[in-house]
């Protein structure tokens, strides 16, 4: 009898951590994020933990059950898993082997699968129908040297944000976007020669623009 009292008991536990974790838990195609501030003084917090992490190898659990919620950037990875702690919450994303860290793009690509999907293609400026999605970067073609890079950011790059003068960090417009570290890891730059020409899907360069007068648009689309 005490056995099947326990049984139940265990599995009341588990229904209830399940219930808990789905209304918190965010899940992309890539990452799952745990709002952590609201829960984590709870008396149920280390169990959730657990709950959700175990499956996945093993933690750090002393560190995870005492997080500083003013603190960011904390590492508590393991083999198979990366797991950050990022303004208030947890990001679990699995190891993934690194991708080509840079590509060429030559004048007649018109599609790009690796290692970021793009489509590619020049218009006459008038019949460019220009719209501020970020996925789409219209590009003046004439202020572009071909082959154009597409690289990952590195420490020190800067560019010079549309609508901006002067130049600008990008670690510090990272900073700016609220991006995780995980966010930063992944970002594509498409380059030309020295020159940022956009942040993948977030800002073009000032310098890239479309004006007056342009004749040709260098259009470049992100396939999500």
């Amino acid at each position: 009898m005490t056995l099947d009292i326990l049984r139940e008991e265990k599995e009341a536990l588990h229904y209830f951590l399940a219930q808990l974790l789905g209304e918190h838990l965010q899940k992309t195609d890539r990452e799952e994020i745990l709002p952590f501030e609201g829960m984590m003084h709870e008396p149920f917090w280390p169990a959730l933990l657990h709950y959700w992490l175990s499956p996945k190898g093993d933690f750090d659990w002393d560190s995870l059950k005492k997080l500083d919620p003013t603190a960011s950037g904390r590492d508590f990875s393991n083999k198979h898993y990366a797991l950050l702690q990022d303004r208030g919450q947890l990001i679990l994303r699995k190891h993934s082997k690194k991708a080509e860290q840079k590509q060429h793009i030559e004048r007649e690509t018109s599609y790009l699968e690796e290692p970021v999907a793009l489509h590619l293609e020049f218009i006459p400026a008038e019949a460019a129908k220009i719209n501020p999605d970020p996925a789409c970067a219209y590009l003046d073609a004439e202020k572009l040297e071909f082959p154009l890079k597409l690289r990952r950011w590195q420490e020190g790059d800067r560019f010079v944000p549309l609508g901006m003068k002067g130049e600008k960090k990008l670690s510090d417009f990272f900073t700016d976007q609220k991006m995780s570290r995980f966010d930063k890891e992944s970002q594509w730059l498409l380059c030309c020669g020295t020159k940022i020409v956009w942040i993948v899907g977030q800002r073009i360069d000032e310098r890239f623009k479309v004006t007056e007068s342009t004749k040709t648009v260098y259009f470049v689309r992100l396939l999500k």
